[in-house]
C-alpha cells in the first residue's frame, strides 16, 4: 500500500520532497532531454541511510590477541528510499518522463563526456524544512523502477522507483603545496 507521508510547513501546506541537478538541468551523454528537477508525487514513507569506516588490522605476529585497528578513512554516506509516481486521475500526466530522469541521472553528463572525464549529475536531496540531508551532495547510484499500474494502451501510469543515491565529498580548494613553508615567505 502507497504511503503519502506529509511534512507540513508552519502554514500547514505539504511540502513535497525533491531531487535537484546542482547547477541546474544538464543533458545526460546520450542526448536525452535535461531535467533539473524532480518534485516527488508522493514523499518517500521511509529513508534509509548508512556510513561506514574503514579499519584495518595489521598481522600481529605471535600475538595472543588480534592488533589494534587503525582507521583508513571514512566511506561515502548512502541513502536509500522508495518513491511512487502515480498519474491515476490525470489523464494527461505521463509517468514515464520522471522515471526516464531518474535513469538518466545514472550517466555521465554530456559536459563532463565533453572534457574526457565522465562524472554522474550531481543532486540535492530537499525536503521542506527537514535538515536531515542539508549539505547533501550525491549522485544516483541506482534505480530499479517497477510498473505497476496500465492503461489500456499499454501507458504506465503507477509506478515505484527504489532509488540509491551516494555522497560526493564537498570539493576542497586547490592549494600551493609550498604555501606556509619558509621557502615561499622570502
Amino acid at each position: 500500500q502507497r504511503v503519502h507521508a506529509l511534512m507540513l510547513t508552519g502554514g500547514g501546506q505539504l511540502e513535497h520532497a525533491v531531487l535537484r541537478v546542482e547547477g541546474g538541468p544538464q543533458a545526460p551523454a546520450d542526448g536525452g532531454a535535461p531535467v533539473g528537477e524532480l518534485r516527488f508525487m508522493y514523499n518517500p514513507a521511509e529513508i534509509t541511510t548508512s556510513k561506514a569506516a574503514n579499519w584495518n588490522r595489521p598481522p600481529a605476529r605471535g600475538a595472543r590477541s588480534s592488533s589494534r585497528p587503525e582507521y583508513h578513512g571514512a566511506g561515502p554516506q548512502s541513502v536509500q528510499m522508495e518513491i511512487w509516481f502515480d498519474a491515476w486521475d490525470s489523464p494527461d500526466a505521463d509517468i514515464t518522463t520522471s522515471v526516464k530522469a531518474l535513469l538518466n541521472w545514472t550517466k555521465p553528463t554530456k559536459a563532463s563526456m565533453d572534457r574526457h572525464v565522465p562524472q554522474p549529475p550531481i543532486l540535492r536531496f530537499e525536503w521542506g524544512a527537514s535538515r536531515i540531508f542539508q549539505d547533501y551532495r550525491c549522485f544516483l547510484k541506482s534505480v530499479s523502477a517497477k510498473y505497476v499500474l496500465f492503461k489500456p494502451d499499454g501507458t504506465p501510469i503507477r509506478a515505484s522507483c527504489t532509488i540509491s543515491l551516494e555522497e560526493v565529498p564537498e570539493e576542497t580548494p586547490a592549494q600551493n603545496p609550498r604555501s606556509g613553508s619558509r621557502e615561499s615567505r622570502r
